[in-house]
């Protein structure tokens, strides 16, 4: 992974609405600041919210209306019990400690099932 080539916010958005519209995702809520972006898709109650902030993106997930919103790779490591979940990939990514967009998503469709199972409270 080329760190120094992560992608636009524009074309990150892209990305990530192209995988997860086949889902049923919608994009439900935007913020666009300078510094620190924010889009929110959902489907069925459940949130997929990427940032960007400071050309570093980040994943939380949520259920609708926002409640205990989770970042995407801290809530993997709990659900999954390895406080070293994704931890070489993370630390490659040097000083940011983030992935780029379409990592996030693919984290989150490998493990949609689980995710929704702990947010309806049935894991």
């Amino acid at each position: 992974m080329d760190w120094d080539k992560l992608p636009d916010w524009s074309e990150a958005k892209l990305q990530v609405e192209k995988r997860l519209s086949p889902l049923g995702f919608k994009e439900s809520d935007s913020s666009d600041k300078v510094m620190f972006k924010r889009t929110e898709w959902e489907h069925e109650g459940l949130l997929f919210t990427l940032i960007c902030e400071r050309s570093f993106y980040h994943c939380r997930i949520s259920r609708a209306p926002k409640s205990d919103d989770r970042d995407l790779i801290g809530l993997l490591r709990f659900l999954k019990d390895d406080s070293e979940f994704l931890k070489p990939e993370l630390e490659e990514a040097n000083l940011s400690k983030t992935f780029p967009p379409d990592r996030y998503v693919d984290l989150f469709v490998d493990h949609l099932e689980l995710i929704k199972k702990h947010l309806d409270g049935s894991s």
